[in-house]
Protein backbone atom coordinates (compact mmCIF):
# COMPACT_ATOMS: atom_id res chain seq x y z
CA UNK A 1 0.00 0.00 0.00
CA UNK A 2 1.41 3.37 -0.90
CA UNK A 3 1.94 5.94 1.78
CA UNK A 4 -0.50 8.34 0.11
CA UNK A 5 -3.32 5.73 0.11
CA UNK A 6 -2.60 4.88 3.75
CA UNK A 7 -2.75 8.54 4.73
CA UNK A 8 -6.01 8.99 2.79
CA UNK A 9 -7.65 5.99 4.44
CA UNK A 10 -6.45 7.11 7.86
CA UNK A 11 -7.82 10.62 7.30
CA UNK A 12 -11.17 9.21 6.19
CA UNK A 13 -11.35 7.01 9.30
CA UNK A 14 -10.44 9.87 11.62
CA UNK A 15 -12.89 12.16 9.85
CA UNK A 16 -15.63 9.59 10.29
CA UNK A 17 -14.88 9.24 13.98
CA UNK A 18 -14.93 13.01 14.45
CA UNK A 19 -18.24 13.25 12.57
CA UNK A 20 -19.67 10.45 14.71
CA UNK A 21 -18.53 12.20 17.88
CA UNK A 22 -20.00 15.54 16.85
CA UNK A 23 -22.84 14.20 14.72
CA UNK A 24 -25.86 15.02 16.92
CA UNK A 25 -24.60 18.53 17.63
CA UNK A 26 -23.72 19.11 14.00
CA UNK A 27 -27.09 17.78 12.84
CA UNK A 28 -28.89 19.98 15.35
CA UNK A 29 -26.99 23.07 14.26
CA UNK A 30 -28.03 22.35 10.68
CA UNK A 31 -31.66 22.01 11.75
CA UNK A 32 -31.43 25.29 13.65
CA UNK A 33 -29.94 27.04 10.62
CA UNK A 34 -32.67 25.64 8.38
CA UNK A 35 -35.35 26.74 10.85
CA UNK A 36 -33.89 30.24 10.89
CA UNK A 37 -33.95 30.35 7.09
CA UNK A 38 -37.58 29.20 6.99
CA UNK A 39 -38.57 31.79 9.58
CA UNK A 40 -36.82 34.51 7.60
CA UNK A 41 -38.90 33.58 4.56
CA UNK A 42 -42.04 33.91 6.69
CA UNK A 43 -40.89 37.20 8.20
CA UNK A 44 -40.38 38.63 4.72
CA UNK A 45 -43.94 37.62 3.77
CA UNK A 46 -42.96 34.73 1.53
CA UNK A 47 -45.23 32.15 3.16
CA UNK A 48 -45.21 29.66 0.25
CA UNK A 49 -41.42 29.44 0.34
CA UNK A 50 -41.46 29.24 4.14
CA UNK A 51 -44.04 26.46 4.06
CA UNK A 52 -41.95 24.42 1.61
CA UNK A 53 -38.86 24.85 3.80
CA UNK A 54 -40.71 23.85 6.96
CA UNK A 55 -42.30 20.86 5.21
CA UNK A 56 -38.90 19.63 4.07
CA UNK A 57 -37.56 19.99 7.61
CA UNK A 58 -40.50 18.10 9.07
CA UNK A 59 -40.15 15.28 6.52
CA UNK A 60 -36.54 14.83 7.61
CA UNK A 61 -37.11 15.44 11.33
CA UNK A 62 -40.64 14.22 12.13
CA UNK A 63 -40.07 13.94 15.88
CA UNK A 64 -38.01 17.07 16.48
CA UNK A 65 -40.01 19.22 18.94
CA UNK A 66 -38.35 22.43 17.72
CA UNK A 67 -39.34 21.71 14.11
CA UNK A 68 -42.88 20.75 15.13
CA UNK A 69 -43.22 23.85 17.31
CA UNK A 70 -41.91 26.36 14.82
CA UNK A 71 -43.81 24.88 11.89
CA UNK A 72 -46.93 24.85 14.08
CA UNK A 73 -46.40 28.50 14.95
CA UNK A 74 -46.02 29.33 11.26
CA UNK A 75 -49.28 27.53 10.44
CA UNK A 76 -51.06 29.35 13.26
CA UNK A 77 -49.82 32.74 12.09
CA UNK A 78 -51.40 32.10 8.70
CA UNK A 79 -54.63 30.80 10.15
CA UNK A 80 -54.18 27.11 9.31
CA UNK A 81 -55.20 25.88 12.74
CA UNK A 82 -56.20 22.36 11.69
CA UNK A 83 -52.55 21.77 10.74
CA UNK A 84 -50.98 23.87 13.49
CA UNK A 85 -52.68 22.22 16.45
CA UNK A 86 -51.67 18.57 15.80
CA UNK A 87 -48.05 19.63 15.35
CA UNK A 88 -48.04 21.66 18.54
CA UNK A 89 -49.82 18.90 20.45
CA UNK A 90 -47.19 16.42 19.29
CA UNK A 91 -44.41 18.84 20.24
CA UNK A 92 -45.77 19.15 23.79
CA UNK A 93 -45.82 15.35 24.07
CA UNK A 94 -42.13 15.30 23.17
CA UNK A 95 -41.07 18.32 25.22
CA UNK A 96 -43.44 20.02 27.64
CA UNK A 97 -41.64 23.34 27.96
CA UNK A 98 -43.30 26.69 28.59
CA UNK A 99 -42.76 28.06 25.10
CA UNK A 100 -44.28 25.07 23.31
CA UNK A 101 -47.25 24.96 25.68
CA UNK A 102 -47.78 28.69 25.24
CA UNK A 103 -47.81 28.33 21.46
CA UNK A 104 -50.32 25.48 21.70
CA UNK A 105 -52.51 27.71 23.87
CA UNK A 106 -52.35 30.45 21.25
CA UNK A 107 -53.35 28.02 18.51
CA UNK A 108 -56.36 26.92 20.57
CA UNK A 109 -57.22 30.55 21.32
CA UNK A 110 -57.01 31.70 17.72
CA UNK A 111 -59.13 28.75 16.59
CA UNK A 112 -61.66 29.73 19.28
CA UNK A 113 -61.23 26.57 21.31
CA UNK A 114 -61.28 28.67 24.44
CA UNK A 115 -61.74 25.89 26.99
CA UNK A 116 -58.67 24.06 25.70
CA UNK A 117 -56.72 27.34 25.55
CA UNK A 118 -57.62 28.17 29.15
CA UNK A 119 -56.44 24.76 30.31
CA UNK A 120 -53.10 25.10 28.53
CA UNK A 121 -52.40 28.62 29.79
CA UNK A 122 -53.16 27.45 33.32
CA UNK A 123 -50.58 24.70 32.83
CA UNK A 124 -48.03 27.32 31.77
CA UNK A 125 -48.81 29.39 34.86
CA UNK A 126 -48.46 26.25 36.96
CA UNK A 127 -44.92 25.85 35.60
CA UNK A 128 -44.18 29.56 36.05
CA UNK A 129 -46.62 31.71 38.07
CA UNK A 130 -44.81 34.88 36.93
CA UNK A 131 -45.35 34.21 33.22
CA UNK A 132 -47.08 37.48 32.35
CA UNK A 133 -47.85 36.47 28.77
CA UNK A 134 -49.76 33.38 29.89
CA UNK A 135 -51.70 35.51 32.38
CA UNK A 136 -52.66 37.92 29.63
CA UNK A 137 -53.71 35.11 27.31
CA UNK A 138 -55.72 33.51 30.10
CA UNK A 139 -57.50 36.83 30.58
CA UNK A 140 -58.33 36.84 26.87
CA UNK A 141 -59.68 33.29 26.90
CA UNK A 142 -61.71 33.76 30.08
CA UNK A 143 -63.26 36.89 28.61
CA UNK A 144 -64.18 34.96 25.48
CA UNK A 145 -65.78 32.32 27.71
CA UNK A 146 -67.84 34.98 29.48
CA UNK A 147 -65.87 34.90 32.75
CA UNK A 148 -65.38 38.65 32.96
CA UNK A 149 -64.34 38.78 36.62
CA UNK A 150 -61.62 36.17 36.09
CA UNK A 151 -60.53 37.91 32.92
CA UNK A 152 -60.09 41.24 34.67
CA UNK A 153 -58.20 39.69 37.58
CA UNK A 154 -55.72 37.88 35.32
CA UNK A 155 -55.33 40.93 33.09
CA UNK A 156 -54.44 43.16 36.03
CA UNK A 157 -51.94 40.57 37.30
CA UNK A 158 -50.40 40.39 33.83
CA UNK A 159 -50.04 44.15 33.63
CA UNK A 160 -48.26 44.23 37.00
CA UNK A 161 -45.93 41.41 35.94
CA UNK A 162 -45.02 43.17 32.70
CA UNK A 163 -43.68 46.08 34.73
CA UNK A 164 -43.39 49.75 33.88
CA UNK A 165 -42.21 49.44 30.28
CA UNK A 166 -43.96 46.61 28.42
CA UNK A 167 -43.15 46.04 24.76
CA UNK A 168 -45.30 47.98 22.32
CA UNK A 169 -47.23 44.89 21.23
CA UNK A 170 -47.94 43.98 24.85
CA UNK A 171 -49.39 47.45 25.45
CA UNK A 172 -51.61 47.02 22.39
CA UNK A 173 -52.82 43.59 23.50
CA UNK A 174 -53.53 44.77 27.04
CA UNK A 175 -55.47 47.75 25.67
CA UNK A 176 -57.44 45.42 23.41
CA UNK A 177 -58.63 43.19 26.25
CA UNK A 178 -59.42 46.14 28.53
CA UNK A 179 -61.52 47.59 25.72
CA UNK A 180 -63.44 44.33 25.34
CA UNK A 181 -64.07 44.40 29.09
CA UNK A 182 -65.61 47.85 28.68
CA UNK A 183 -62.82 49.53 30.64
CA UNK A 184 -62.21 52.25 28.08
CA UNK A 185 -60.21 54.47 30.42
CA UNK A 186 -57.67 51.67 30.91
CA UNK A 187 -57.59 51.01 27.18
CA UNK A 188 -56.93 54.70 26.52
CA UNK A 189 -54.26 54.82 29.23
CA UNK A 190 -52.36 51.96 27.62
CA UNK A 191 -52.87 53.36 24.14
CA UNK A 192 -51.37 56.67 25.29
CA UNK A 193 -48.35 54.76 26.64
CA UNK A 194 -48.10 52.93 23.32
CA UNK A 195 -48.20 56.23 21.42
CA UNK A 196 -45.24 57.47 23.47
CA UNK A 197 -43.20 54.33 22.80
CA UNK A 198 -40.25 54.94 20.51
CA UNK A 199 -40.27 52.82 17.36
CA UNK A 200 -43.64 51.23 18.07
CA UNK A 201 -44.53 48.90 15.20
CA UNK A 202 -47.33 49.74 12.80
CA UNK A 203 -49.02 46.46 13.75
CA UNK A 204 -49.08 47.41 17.45
CA UNK A 205 -50.40 50.86 16.64
CA UNK A 206 -53.10 49.28 14.47
CA UNK A 207 -54.30 47.05 17.30
CA UNK A 208 -54.08 49.94 19.76
CA UNK A 209 -56.19 52.17 17.52
CA UNK A 210 -58.78 49.41 17.22
CA UNK A 211 -58.89 49.27 21.03
CA UNK A 212 -59.76 52.98 21.23
CA UNK A 213 -62.10 52.86 18.26
CA UNK A 214 -60.05 54.78 15.69
CA UNK A 215 -60.45 52.47 12.71
CA UNK A 216 -59.21 54.96 10.14
CA UNK A 217 -55.82 55.21 11.83
CA UNK A 218 -55.83 51.46 12.45
CA UNK A 219 -56.26 50.77 8.74
CA UNK A 220 -53.40 53.09 7.82
CA UNK A 221 -51.10 51.26 10.23
CA UNK A 222 -52.19 47.85 8.93
CA UNK A 223 -51.38 48.90 5.38
CA UNK A 224 -48.01 50.32 6.45
CA UNK A 225 -47.14 47.10 8.29
CA UNK A 226 -48.05 44.85 5.36
CA UNK A 227 -46.34 47.10 2.81
CA UNK A 228 -43.02 46.97 4.66
CA UNK A 229 -42.12 43.33 5.31
CA UNK A 230 -38.87 44.25 7.06
CA UNK A 231 -40.91 45.88 9.81
CA UNK A 232 -43.21 42.88 10.18
CA UNK A 233 -41.14 40.09 11.83
CA UNK A 234 -41.88 41.11 15.40
CA UNK A 235 -45.44 42.03 14.53
CA UNK A 236 -46.74 39.00 12.65
CA UNK A 237 -48.50 37.72 15.75
CA UNK A 238 -50.37 41.03 16.13
CA UNK A 239 -51.28 41.13 12.45
CA UNK A 240 -52.51 37.54 12.60
CA UNK A 241 -54.67 38.48 15.59
CA UNK A 242 -56.22 41.32 13.62
CA UNK A 243 -56.89 39.00 10.69
CA UNK A 244 -58.32 36.25 12.92
CA UNK A 245 -60.60 38.84 14.59
CA UNK A 246 -61.30 36.63 17.63
CA UNK A 247 -63.78 39.03 19.24
CA UNK A 248 -65.82 39.31 16.03
CA UNK A 249 -65.30 43.04 15.49
CA UNK A 250 -67.56 43.96 12.51
CA UNK A 251 -65.09 46.51 11.18
CA UNK A 252 -62.20 44.03 11.15
CA UNK A 253 -64.43 41.46 9.50
CA UNK A 254 -65.31 43.88 6.71
CA UNK A 255 -63.71 43.83 3.26
CA UNK A 256 -61.57 46.93 3.78
CA UNK A 257 -59.52 45.43 6.63
CA UNK A 258 -59.57 41.90 5.25
CA UNK A 259 -58.31 43.13 1.87
CA UNK A 260 -55.46 44.98 3.58
CA UNK A 261 -54.55 41.96 5.71
CA UNK A 262 -54.67 39.72 2.64
CA UNK A 263 -51.28 41.26 1.84
CA UNK A 264 -49.80 38.81 4.35
CA UNK A 265 -50.29 36.16 1.66
CA UNK A 266 -50.97 32.44 2.03
CA UNK A 267 -48.76 29.35 2.14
Amino acid sequence: MSLSIHVYRTSVLLGGLLLLASGPGLAQSRVEAALQAANEQAANLRPAAADAAFRDLLDRNPDDPAVLTQYGVFKRLWGEYSEAIPMLERATELSEDQFTLYQLGLAYRFSRRYGAASSVFRRVIGLNPTNAGARQQLAFTELARGNRGQALRHLQVAERLFGDVPADWRLAQLASVYAQLGRQADAQRLFDALSRTANASHASLALGNVAVGDYEQALEHVQAAVDNPQAVPGALNTLSQLRANPFGDPALAGPVFQDALAGLGHP
